[in-house]
C-alpha cells in the first residue's frame, strides 16, 4: 500500500502543478552524463618524474678586451663568447604513473553521478510542489484549504517513504 501511495501523491501533485500553472518557471532538471572509462583515464593520466634535467655549471660568457677602444673609437667593444664545457647531464631517480587506478576512480564517479542524478531529479519534485503550493495561496477562498489538503497528503507521503525505508510496513 506504501508505494502506490507515493506514487498516487507524487501524480497529484504533477497534476495539480500542471493545473496551476506551475511548471511555466520551472527548468527541468540538469542530469550529467554517465561517466565513462575514458574519462576515469583521463583524470589519472598523469606521471610524477623525480629527477632533474641538463644544466651548465658555468654559463657562457663574452670575453670583452682591454684595447677595444684604441682599435675601434666610439663603436662596441666586443669579444669572443666563450661556452665553457662544463654541462651535467639529466637524471631521473625514479617515475610514478598512476593510471592503475582509472578502475577506482571509475566507481567513484558512478557514485557521484548517482547522488547528482537523485539530487537533481529530487530538487526538480520539490520544486514542483514548493510553486504548487506557492500558487495556490494566492487563490482567493480555496486556496488556503487546496494547500492544507496539499500539505495533508505530502506529509503522508513522507512518513510512508520513511516506513518504506525503515521497513515498518508491506
Amino acid at each position: 500500500m506504501g508505494t502506490k501511495l507515493i506514487i498516487y501523491v507524487i501524480m497529484f501533485d504533477v497534476l495539480l502543478a500542471m493545473l496551476t500553472g506551475a511548471y511555466s518557471g520551472i527548468s527541468a532538471p540538469s542530469i550529467p552524463a554517465v561517466p565513462s572509462q575514458q574519462q576515469a583515464i583521463s583524470i589519472v593520466s598523469f606521471q610524477w618524474v623525480v629527477g632533474w634535467g641538463s644544466f651548465t655549471l658555468i654559463p657562457s660568457f663574452t670575453l670583452i678586451p682591454q684595447v677595444g677602444p684604441l682599435f675601434y673609437p666610439g663603436g662596441p667593444t666586443f669579444g669572443p663568447v666563450v661556452t665553457p664545457a662544463v654541462q651535467v647531464p639529466g637524471v631521473t631517480l625514479f617515475s610514478l604513473s598512476f593510471t592503475w587506478l582509472w578502475p577506482i576512480i571509475l566507481v567513484f564517479l558512478y557514485i557521484a553521478w548517482i547522488f547528482l542524478t537523485v539530487g537533481s531529479t529530487v530538487a526538480y519534485v520539490i520544486t514542483i510542489f514548493a510553486s504548487a503550493i506557492s500558487l495556490m495561496t494566492s487563490v482567493p477562498e480555496v486556496g488556503p484549504f487546496l494547500t492544507a489538503v496539499l500539505v495533508i497528503m505530502n506529509f503522508v507521503l513522507v512518513w510512508e517513504v520513511v516506513k518504506l525505508i525503515r521497513g515498518y510496513g508491506p
